[in-house]
């Protein structure tokens, strides 16, 4: 009998020890998938203004919106997108579905943590949305 209980408990040990060995290694991947990367991780750099003096404005993406989403800048400006969410982001002009208020808004998808410019070459109000999320949107005023 003594023996039969200290090969319970040994099996209940174990059986914890694996549990814990579990519920650490599901965290380890949940953590990922929010958005904490790891080391080998890098970010896109931005194509045609790797400077931030090259940028007249930064937008940034959080997954809730945009940061800020009401913006004045001057004509013939660099705005750079940041993908500072852990989903993927389609940042487009309005009106959503088809885009074709300004073009030049039209940047595509920013995988998490990617970067992408864009020229701002004629006066003008546009509206930009998430094509993901049209709900997710911004104004942007070129004078």
């Amino acid at each position: 009998m003594n023996r039969m209980i200290r090969y319970g408990l040994i099996a209940f040990a174990v059986l914890i020890i694996l549990g814990i060995i579990g519920v650490v290694g599901l965290n380890s991947q949940s953590q990922t998938k929010k958005g904490v990367t790891s080391p080998s991780t890098t970010t896109t750099p931005t194509p045609s203004a790797t400077q931030d003096k090259d940028v007249a404005l930064t937008l940034t993406y959080t997954g809730k919106g945009f940061e800020p989403n009401l913006n004045t800048i001057k004509v013939h400006s660099t705005v750079r997108i940041r993908n500072r969410s852990v989903r993927l982001l389609r940042f487009v002009s309005d009106p959503y579905p088809t885009q074709t208020d300004e073009p030049e808004l039209n940047v595509g998808e920013l995988q998490p943590g990617e970067g992408k410019t864009f020229f701002v070459s004629q006066k003008g109000t546009w509206g930009y949305h998430n094509a993901l999320d049209p709900s997710e949107r911004g104004t942007l005023i070129a004078e």
